[in-house]
């Protein structure tokens, strides 16, 4: 009875704290009242789920649903989330040593990506921003010139790929590319197929050392609906590289992060597993 009245008092603290932080942030928690708010919501962030009983939906949060576009499901929580109280928590279930482990592969090996190369295609970049900005080796900006705000998704991108603290190869070179997001398909995939004609024209004019090995693309997209786009990925495939595509499995892609399960597994033996890319010497495990 002691020792649960004192995690209570802790974890009263705790969330005293992350709201005084969020505050001084200028930022507001969204108060969860039932699961059914949070059943489609792909990333909790400033989420306050205290008020919820979770033990019987360790599924929502450890398994990533089957169907492909589009998307749905929680699909990943940042620190800032308040969690229920630990009695009503799912069982085994500890989501801040999952977001440790999505980084573990890469640590176990003693890997920092040094040498690697990565092109990453997302929307507008902060480049002042000290988790990253000594890692871009290459910036583009929109194609059509025109001038748009940065986006939280492209930092969070970057801060996992090669973030200080937060990424799982710190010390891997980046060549970012901007793209500009366009409610209709045809426009979109029209912009789509400039950035990736412009990150294939780049990377001819590479030396060997320079060239690209892994390219990070944050769209979503199906082989039947986009040809032009797949027919370009496939051709940045063929020259080696290694494509990460949050589309459905019919695109053929290296890896395609939609339609499987891509949480962070229980899977931490690292021994018997080969690497995706090598550089240099280095090894980095995607």
């Amino acid at each position: 009875m002691v020792a649960k009245t004192l995690l209570q008092k802790l974890n009263s603290a705790l969330v005293l704290l992350k709201r005084k932080i969020a505050q001084q942030d200028g930022v507001q928690y969204i108060k969860v009242n039932n699961i059914e708010e949070i059943k489609n919501t792909p990333i909790l962030d400033y989420h306050d789920l205290s008020a919820l009983d979770l033990r019987e939906y360790k599924d929502l949060f450890m398994y990533a649903p089957t169907d492909s576009i589009p998307m749905s499901g929680i699909r990943g929580w940042t620190t800032n989330v308040i969690w229920p109280m630990p009695d009503k928590m799912p069982k085994d279930f500890r989501p801040n040593e999952i977001m440790e482990r999505a980084k573990e592969s890469n640590v176990k090996m003693n890997s920092t990506g040094h040498g690697i190369n990565i092109a990453i295609i997302d929307n507008m970049l902060d480049t002042t921003n000290p988790e990253y900005a000594d890692r871009i080796r290459y910036f583009q900006g929109p194609i059509s010139g025109q001038t748009i705000k940065p986006s939280f998704h492209a930092s969070m991108v970057m801060g996992q790929a090669v973030g200080k603290h937060t990424g799982v190869a710190p010390d891997a070179n980046v060549y970012f590319f901007t793209k500009v997001t366009h409610k209709k398909r045809k426009v979109f995939d029209e912009e789509l197929c400039k950035v990736l004609r412009s990150v294939i024209k780049f990377n001819q004019g590479q030396t060997e050392e320079n060239k690209i090995h892994i390219l990070s693309c944050s769209w979503g997209a199906r082989r039947k609906y986009s040809p032009q786009v797949c027919e370009l990925l496939d051709e940045l495939q063929a020259s080696g590289i290694k494509v990460i595509l949050c589309g459905s499995d019919d695109m053929g892609v290296d890896y395609s992060l939609s339609g499987r399960d891509f949480m962070p597994c229980n899977n931490t033996n690292m021994t018997d597993v080969q690497p995706d890319v090598q550089a240099e010497g280095e090894k980095l495990y995607i």
